[in-house]
């Protein structure tokens, strides 16, 4: 009976603490030391059997940005594509591989804590080693360095899929180059999304037209497919570059409009959340001055009603920024008030004296029809008229004779 009752409580317990998991939006795991990508860490991509970009992929980065394939396989599409030096079979890439498998074994070594849900959305990881299946991540993924930058997050996953526009976001000290994610089998990042980490797979990784990769993408096997993204691969020691945004408010009024600068709000976001500062009021003239980390950046600013609103400045395309390192810019946001309807003035016609010294112009009119007594038959009408009203007359000038 006893014994019966002290199962019923570890049920009850375990049943307790899958629940708190499930609910609870920040869930940790015990510290973790990072793993060893030793000569690995060098490639922005690294492949198997190939490496095949579309459009202008642009890959830099402290920690290296060189693309190495197996003996067998090709790299297509650098250029357009932008990166370090290429590798193909040689011995940079054949260590860089033997390394890359060191670090996936001891990923899978490490003590774990599992996560019940494979959705990652809307859910806050604090530093440790994670395991679920199938992951898939929609919406936003915060990883909580807690103010520690040698943080170190580890993720054990079967196979990895983020949607379109995802954001895997690092905060409060975490760096890129210590997030790990071991892929069992295949990873599929969403059109512009915004992944961070090494990324390292068994088999292959797609990356979604214009997302961001803040980190590597090591495929084992497999092949790395590439479209028009931007990764950076930066080493843990590297000193954080900053660039400048100045954001500029100009205000037109030509159509009765009376706002002003500060009657509009902008916003300054970097992987979807707003940086220090923003969103604020806008500010005419110098702006608002941002000096931020080297990255993307999206600018938008309040759509007011009665007022369009536009976006200019170099660099800038759809209010998106990559913002590199030294680099000064200003973007100005230009509303224009909307023309207000006004009827159409007609202007009267100015009237005219004429003079008595001159003749009139004879007037010619033309078109029409014929007035009735133009006729033929009018004509006929008439003349038989005359000729009774004449004998008529003649009758009675002859009885007068009589």
């Amino acid at each position: 009976m006893q014994t019966s009752k002290i199962k019923r409580a570890l049920i009850l317990l375990s049943a307790s603490g899958l629940v708190f998991l499930l609910v609870n939006p920040t869930t940790s795991a015990s510290a973790a030391t990072r793993l060893n990508l030793g000569t690995a860490e060098s490639f922005g991509v690294l492949a198997g059997t190939s490496i095949t970009n579309t459009g202008i992929t642009n890959i830099t980065g402290t920690a290296g940005s060189d693309l190495g394939v197996s003996l067998a396989g090709t790299i297509v599409g650098f250029p357009p594509g932008v990166a370090g030096a290429k590798h193909v079979g040689d011995t940079t890439e054949i260590a860089a591989k033997a390394a890359l498998v060191a670090a996936m074994t001891d990923s899978l070594t490490r003590v774990a804590t599992p996560i019940p849900s494979l959705e990652l959305g809307a859910v806050t990881l604090t530093p440790g080693v994670y395991s679920l299946g199938a992951a898939a991540l929609n919406g936003t993924l915060s990883l909580n360095g807690q103010g520690d930058p040698k943080a170190v997050f580890i993720f054990n996953v079967a196979s990895l899929t983020t949607a379109n526009a995802s954001v895997i976001d690092l905060i409060n000290g975490t760096q890129p180059c210590n997030v790990f994610w071991r892929v069992g089998t295949s990873a599929s990042l969403g059109n512009t999304s915004v992944f961070s980490g090494q990324l390292m797979a068994d088999t292959s990784i797609t990356v979604g037209s214009g997302a961001f990769v803040h980190g590597s993408l090591l495929a084992h096997s497999g092949a790395v497919t590439l479209a028009s993204n931007a990764i950076t691969n930066n080493a843990c020691d590297a000193p954080i570059a900053t660039g400048t945004i100045h954001v500029v408010e100009v205000v037109i009024n030509d159509d009765l409009g009376k706002l002003t600068p500060a009657d509009f709000n902008l916003s300054v976001k970097h992987w979807g959340v707003d940086v220090a500062g923003s969103p604020a009021t806008g500010v005419g003239g110098v702006g608002r001055t941002y000096v931020l980390p080297v990255g993307s950046y999206v600018v938008a600013g309040e759509i007011v009603p009665g007022y369009t609103g536009d976006m200019s400045g170099v660099g800038i395309i759809d209010g998106h920024i990559m913002l590199t390192a030294g680099q000064d810019i200003t973007i100005v946001r230009t509303n224009n008030d909307w023309p207000v309807y006004r009827g159409v003035v007609e202007t009267p016609a100015p009237t005219v004296t004429p003079d008595p010294n001159t003749t009139p112009d004879p007037t010619t009119t033309t078109g029409g029809t014929l007035p009735s007594t133009s006729s033929p038959w009018f004509n006929l009408l008439g003349a038989s008229g005359l000729l009774i009203l004449l004998g008529a007359l003649g009758f009675q000038s002859r009885r007068r004779f009589e």
